[in-house]
């Protein structure tokens, strides 16, 4: 599956079994980032499953490049990691994004099976060697080796649409719990650098598998483990840094379980599959999905006209990290009910709701004359915005008109009246 240059030893010396050439240069500060990032984890507070399973998967990555600097022919052992451990990089972004996006991040016991693949293939390795094994340029792999190859591409690009879709969801949840949706909690750089990586990867194992055809074809081909160290090690870095700027997107405690909350969970309280996670809420009935909360229809009006009169004489809004568990718990309503009143009642999501009555305070700054000496920002942090950007969009979202030029036509509008 993968080809390298295996060179003739006879001596076994300390700079025969470590090549020390460009390509594991770049393996060793791999494995230095991989060591860094896993002492920082194992010392930060609060520890959780974040800490554990970043942990895992940096110590898995630093095996697979510390197997692919070691030679083969020196510690037969390594071809097995090499052929087993990257199948193990899918699983471990799937675990991390679940965990990332739970209110409750935990493991299951089925978490598990999302190894066998790995293991099983190390286990083969070791017992048919002649096989599964790495052999010098010009030789032509086992057919084993191809399935192989092309099996883990596909468990790769599996887990990164898994990935995607965890992701997707989590997006829209985010709307139903916070009053703002940015780049702090939206994950949007897990998506991409999911994407590269499983590119990457895939990449190179093709070019393992077909190199000679490719190159029949004059396609540029990297035949060297060294485009593995490469991708690898610059995923390391990358992965974590983002991650050590990542804060905890649910830092608070959930309030208590009810039935209703099976739809308002980012993943089955029960499993955690990916099968189990929320679907489209706009595609999903209201009357089904809170078919199970026990709330009568007159007392959702009455829930309905607490928060909007709540909404109107405080002012929560104004306060920019404002959650829905914020407001559930200064009317004490349960959070399951407060998402259903709006939902049904008002066919909106929190999101919305809090978003609408900023945007209508900034239009009643821009209508008194007593805000005119004030910046477009200045009105919009005193609203409950948290950036310029975010009330530009929701602002033309809402009104269809930037605020510059709503601003204008009112003052406009009043100069000729």
């Amino acid at each position: 599956m993968l080809a390298v240059i295996v060179p003739n030893v006879n001596a076994l010396t300390i700079t025969e079994i470590i090549d020390f050439n460009k390509m594991d240069t770049i393996a060793y500060i791999g494995i230095s980032h991989a060591i860094f990032i896993g002492m920082y984890y194992a010392t930060r507070r609060p520890w959780g499953a974040r800490n554990i399973v970043t942990i895992a998967f940096m110590s898995t990555l630093a095996i697979l490049l510390l197997a692919m600097s070691l030679r083969p022919p020196t510690f037969p052992s390594m071809a097995a990691l090499l052929f087993g451990l990257p199948l193990m990089c899918g699983p471990f972004l799937f675990i991390y994004t679940r965990v990332m996006i739970s209110e409750q991040p935990r493991f299951y016991a089925h978490d598990g099976l999302h190894a066998l693949p790995a293991l099983l293939i190390i286990v083969l390795s070791m017992l048919l060697p002649d096989i599964l094994r790495l052999h010098p340029v010009g030789m032509r792999p086992h057919p084993v080796q191809h399935f192989l190859g092309i099996g883990t591409i596909g468990s790769m690009l599996a887990y990164t649409v898994a990935v995607w879709i965890l992701l997707r969801r989590h997006k829209r949840y985010l709307r139903n719990y916070f009053s703002r949706v940015d780049a702090r909690i939206n994950l949007n750089w897990l998506r991409w650098v999911t994407l590269a990586f499983a590119g990457a990867i895939a990449y190179v194992l093709l070019t393992g598998i077909f190199g000679a055809q490719l190159e029949h074809l004059r396609l540029p081909v990297l035949r060297h483990l060294g485009s593995h160290q490469i991708s690898i090690t610059g995923f390391i870095i990358v992965f974590g840094f983002l991650n050590m700027q990542q804060p905890i997107i649910y830092n608070r405690p959930p309030p208590p379980h009810s039935p209703a909350d099976e739809d308002d969970s980012i993943e089955d309280r029960g499993s955690g599959n990916l099968t189990a996670l929320p679907r489209n809420r706009d595609s999903v009935d209201a009357n089904q999905r809170y078919k199970k909360s026990g709330l009568k229809s007159s007392d959702a009006l009455e829930l309905v006209q607490r928060i909007q009169d709540y909404m109107r004489t405080e002012r929560p809004y104004r306060e920019s990290e404002l959650t829905v568990l914020d407001l559930s718990q200064r009317l004490n309503i349960p959070r399951h009910h407060l998402t259903q009143v709006l939902n049904e009642q008002l066919n909106k999501n929190f999101y919305t709701l809090v978003n609408e009555y900023r945007i209508r305070e900034v239009q009643e700054f821009m209508r008194n004359e007593a805000y005119d000496e004030h910046s477009l920002l200045r009105l919009a942090l005193d609203a409950g915005f948290n950036s310029k950007s975010s009330f530009n969009r929701i602002f033309k979202q809402h009104t269809g008109l930037t605020p510059s030029r709503y601003r204008q036509l009112h003052l406009h509008k009043r100069a000729a009246g």
